[in-house]
């Protein structure tokens, strides 16, 4: 059975546990390719190792790491208690607040004292554990500090992380996330993940599509030309509803060039996500512009009710964003629905803001009244973080105060 299929499995047998009592993210959209780097990962991990996942944003670093954690986890639990924690730490930007953040992941949300690692330490020592670190960039240092401790201590833990550069420790191992496609392109479109991936979400937008032999050329163009980015791919692929994949191919050609006289220094994959973010922001109305941009002041993720509150956002303009790949809906951990930005997205939508002091402010007094209206479970002693309603908030509230 190959990795894939393993993965599969794994995702199909533990569905009532990703949907009502995981910390592990889990999307609603497919899970396509990456065999070998899921293999590659896979054998990289070792109790007491850090695995580092490196790459440029929108590579796809983080859908990898949890692919990897499902699998790592259906196959060690079969033999013996095993557990796999989740830490986001794309919100955190004070390194002090990592050890916090990292206690959070693992279902200790009570006091944790003046020094908030010993919990941490006592709570994994000797737990035979896979601990997931998510963007760790901007807080790198901090995390490699708790890393140094968290391995010494805790010799039956293994911990992957994600990050745009390496932890630079000892105990390290790095994956170079490759493109999509492979390392070197261009790519065979009839057996490419990046064809595949493009294809995957172009149906999910326009029902029935299917690489041919009139098609296949083109469709291996626009992958290639976005340096097989699966983020660029994604957004790309939304668009087939309205574009034929020739008139994508010269429209991505043509804004590549303009760009690319414009901001010389730029680096070629971000340049073509820089393409593909100005382009799906031309095909915006007004209407969806201004919610986008509203919703670039959520950190960690959102509801319904918060879009609804903050960014004016009906149910109509959340599922158009959806359809173009611009946001992400989620199960949340009560059964119910969170939407996500991707932080590439997020950033960019942010630089779109016209009336930052309005969304602010309101961003402010949502997340104000929902902690003083679920101040008692806030102040109750350590529990599961999936059973606390505001734990998928904290970095909303972080932001907001």
């Amino acid at each position: 059975m190959s990795v894939h299929r393993d993965a599969e499995r794994c995702a199909a047998v533990t569905v009532d546990k990703e949907l009502f009592a995981d910390t592990l993210p889990t999307y609603l959209t497919r899970f396509v390719g990456r065999d070998r780097e899921m293999a590659t990962v896979l054998s990289m991990l070792h109790p007491g190792r850090l695995v580092t996942i490196c790459g440029v944003g929108g590579a796809g670093k983080t859908r990898l790491a949890i692919e990897v954690a499902k699998h790592n986890r259906y196959h060690a639990g079969a033999i013996g208690d095993y557990e796999v924690y989740w830490v986001p730490l794309a919100a955190v930007d004070d390194p002090t607040e990592v050890p916090t953040a990292v206690a959070t992941g693992i279902g200790l949300t009570g006091p944790l004292g003046d020094r908030p690692l010993a919990p941490v330490l006592g709570a994994l020592k000797d737990r035979h554990a896979l601990l997931v670190l998510d963007n760790c960039e901007q807080v790198g240092t901090a995390c490699r500090d708790l890393l140094v401790s968290l391995l010494a201590a805790c010799p039956t833990v293994s911990v992957v992380a994600t990050s745009r550069v390496p932890l630079e420790m000892s105990a390290e191992e790095v994956f170079a996330i490759p493109p999509m496609g492979g390392a070197i392109l261009p790519s065979d479109p009839f057996s490419s993940d990046a064809t595949a991936l493009f294809l995957d979400r172009a149906t999910s937008a326009a029902g029935v599509y299917a690489v041919t032999e009139h098609n296949a050329k083109t469709l291996g163009e626009i992958c290639d030309l976005l340096h097989g980015l699966p983020l660029a791919i994604e957004l790309a692929a939304s668009w087939i509803p309205v574009l034929s994949p020739r008139d994508l191919l010269d429209h991505l050609r043509r804004a590549d060039s303009a760009l690319a006289s414009d901001t010389a220094l730029v680096e070629e994959r971000h340049r073509s996500l820089a393409v593909i973010l100005d382009s799906s922001w031309s095909w915006l109305s007004a209407s969806e512009r201004t919610v986008l941009s509203a919703l670039g002041i959520f950190v960690g993720g959102f509801t319904r009710e918060a879009a609804e509150a903050v960014a004016s956002a009906d149910l109509g303009v959340l599922a158009a964003l959806a359809e173009r790949s611009l946001i992400q809906r989620l199960p949340d951990a009560q059964g119910g629905s969170r939407y996500q930005v991707h932080e590439l997205v997020r950033h960019y939508a942010l630089r779109q803001q016209e009336d930052d002091g309005t969304i602010r402010a309101r961003h402010f007094a949502y997340f104000l009244k929902l902690v003083e209206s679920l101040e008692t479970s806030w102040n109750t002693p350590v529990e599961p973080l999936w059973s606390n309603p505001i734990g998928a908030d904290l970095g909303n509230i972080g932001a907001a105060t």
